[in-house]
């Protein structure tokens, strides 16, 4: 790639700085100055003309951008919404082998992913992936798919499936959920109203080791929601008397 250079603009520098490129919106940059920074050799600056939002990027630059040899100037470019992706360039996304990338295609709200791509993002190999995608609320869930997302390995994931609200937990779901392993689990199955639950679990919660679980029985028995902030503390407890 072409490095910065003999740029004809007063605010340009010979060789640009990421904050140079950031910063110097004295005037709008021309086709050329755009293209030049778009193909630099430094991934920096690259980044830096990626995340600038006054100029309308070419179909061209787009893909260039979706397939830089960076990782981190294509989460730019994943990230900017003022291009319609197709579908090549969403399911190449989607597929992609870096998981920050993944997950910013997996943000974007704007596209309509196929079953095929929402049963693979449910099944991706890592955590953050399959609890982006359990919170898409843009597709119901299989029966397969909610139970397998609420016994998840990470408490990350469950807590993501524990507070959909578009299927109904049976029986056997709902009192796995509520003597979870991990207290941020069962503060959502605490709040779901759409769950009855029996006297002697909320007597179990009520007496709870576990000062934050007790506060959320206490105050959906009181018919107000407590703060999920003590919730994350001391995450890694275990409900030693559910």
């Amino acid at each position: 790639m072409a490095h910065s250079e003999n740029i004809e603009a007063t605010h340009y520098l010979d060789h640009q700085s990421p904050q140079q490129v950031t910063n110097c919106h004295k005037s709008m940059p021309t086709p050329e100055e755009i293209e030049k920074g778009l193909t630099d050799e430094s991934e920096e600056v690259r980044e830096a003309w990626a995340r600038r939002k006054d100029f309308t990027p070419t179909p061209e630059q787009v893909e260039r951008g979706l397939t830089d040899d960076s990782w981190r100037v294509r989460v730019v470019w994943v990230g900017r919404m003022d291009f319609t992706p197709t579908p090549e360039q969403i399911e190449r996304g989607m597929r992609s082998a870096d998981v920050w990338v993944r997950k910013m295609w997996v943000d974007r709200m704007d596209i309509t992913p196929t079953r095929m791509q929402i049963e693979r993002g449910l099944t991706d190999e890592d955590p953050w992936i399959r609890r982006a995608w359990a919170e898409r609320t843009d597709y119901v869930p299989t029966p397969a798919q909610v139970e397998r997302g609420l016994t998840d390995e990470s408490y990350y994931v469950r807590e993501a499936w524990a507070k959909r609200i578009d299927y109904t937990p049976t029986p056997e779901q709902a009192d796995r959920g509520i003597r979870d392993d991990n207290a941020i689990v069962v503060v959502q199955w605490i709040r779901r109203t759409d769950v009855l639950w029996e006297e002697c679990i909320i007597r179990e919660g009520l007496q709870s080791s576990i000062e934050k679980i007790r506060k959320e029985w206490e105050s959906r028995l009181s018919g107000h929601k407590a703060s999920i902030t003590d919730a994350y503390e001391n995450e890694d407890q275990c409900l030693s008397c559910i």
